[in-house]
Order: C-alpha cells, then sequence, then structure tokens
C-alpha cells in the first residue's frame, strides 16, 4: 500500500505544524515495522513445553577460558561468553531430566531468541522460538526444528548432511544450527545435565 502526501508550501507558523503533522503520519505508518519484535513465549512457557510436570532449578555457569574455546570447538561456531544460564529440570523417578538453555543470536541484522532443551543423554529434546525480530517471512517452522529432536553433537548434525536447509530461510537456518551446536557443546563440555 503506498501513500502520497502532497502538500502545497504555506508560509510561517502553517508551514512548520504541516512538517510535524506529516513527520508524525509517517511515524504512525512507518513504526509497526520497526517494532517488529516478537515475543512468541515466556520463559515459563518454554520450560512447560520442554519439561512439562518437571521441576527446574535456574543455574549460573562460569566456564573457564579453555572451556569456551572447546565450546566452540565442539560447535563449529563462535562461543565467547563468560556466563551461562540454563535451566535445570529434574522430573523425578522418570530419570526424564535435562537442561533448558536460551540462546540468543543475529539471523541477519536483527535477533531471535531458542529456547533448546537438551536430554540427559545429550541429544536434543526441542527447540522453540522464544523470540523473533526479523520479518516473518525468515522465521523457520516448527517442522524445521523438529528435525534436531533425539540428535547429538556430530558431525553429521549440520545442514547438507542430516538436516535440511530451509529455502528462502537459509541464514535463518544456518544461525539455528549454529545456536542448537552450541547449547549441545556446552552441555557436553561443562556437564550439566545430571
Amino acid at each position: 500500500m503506498a501513500l502520497l502526501l502532497q502538500t502545497k508550501p504555506a508560509a510561517g507558523p502553517l508551514r512548520a505544524g504541516l512538517r510535524v503533522h506529516v513527520l508524525l503520519v509517517l511515524v504512525a505508518l512507518v513504526a509497526p515495522g520497526l517494532a517488529s519484535a516478537k515475543v512468541l513465549m515466556t520463559t515459563a512457557e518454554a520450560l512447560g513445553h520442554a519439561f512439562p510436570g518437571c521441576t527446574t532449578t535456574r543455574r549460573t555457569l562460569y566456564p573457564t577460558p579453555e572451556q569456551q574455546a572447546d565450546i566452540a570447538r565442539r560447535a563449529g561456531a563462535p562461543f565467547d561468553r563468560a556466563i551461562i544460564y540454563l535451566y535445570q529440570a529434574d522430573c523425578g523417578e522418570t530419570g526424564d531430566g535435562g537442561v533448558l538453555l536460551f540462546d540468543t543470536h543475529r539471523v541477519r541484522t536483527l535477533e531471535e531468541t531458542l529456547a533448546i532443551a537438551i536430554n540427559v543423554d545429550h541429544t536434543v529434546r526441542r527447540v522453540d522460538v522464544v523470540s523473533f525480530r526479523e520479518p516473518e517471512e525468515y522465521l523457520l517452522p516448527e517442522v524445521w526444528f523438529n528435525q534436531f529432536t533425539g540428535k547429538a553433537l556430530t558431525a553429521d548434525l549440520a545442514i547438507g548432511k542430516s538436516i535440511r536447509n530451509m529455502t528462502g530461510a537459509s541464514l535463518s537456518s544456518r544461525a539455528a544450527e549454529a545456536a542448537i551446536r552450541r547449547a549441545l557443546a556446552i552441555v557436553a563440555v561443562l556437564g550439566v545435565t545430571r
């Protein structure tokens, strides 16, 4: 939809008032696009999806520089976080717990946050998009993330191998793959699922 504004030059204060009016109309039309950040679920909802009926405890970890380098090497993706926040799930006698990590990363020019749940056997349990700031056409569908379910951190866990790329959203696919590999590497290096 295009909007054409035609104005005749006015004199003095009227001209300034007209400029302000035109500026306000333009801001009203453009602002919804600027505020496109979409929060798709809360932390509590992400925990409920990943570990229904389980008790979760928030933990703060401080990986050493050596551990950070090991995480980056195993993930095949940059990692330089000195502080990691995660949620450890205790599902009682079933032993069906794990951890949930949130990874915020850049897709193209804006960020998304994924909630990545890892089982006690170091396999992906579930991946949910928590927030997405890019245009919606770059948002990956749930079925794409389901490819990771049950998979461990191996060389085969990569786009073009056991993971299909998403046509039209290649940058989103690569960013998500790196985030999931980082989460699996954090669990492997820091041994936090039990």
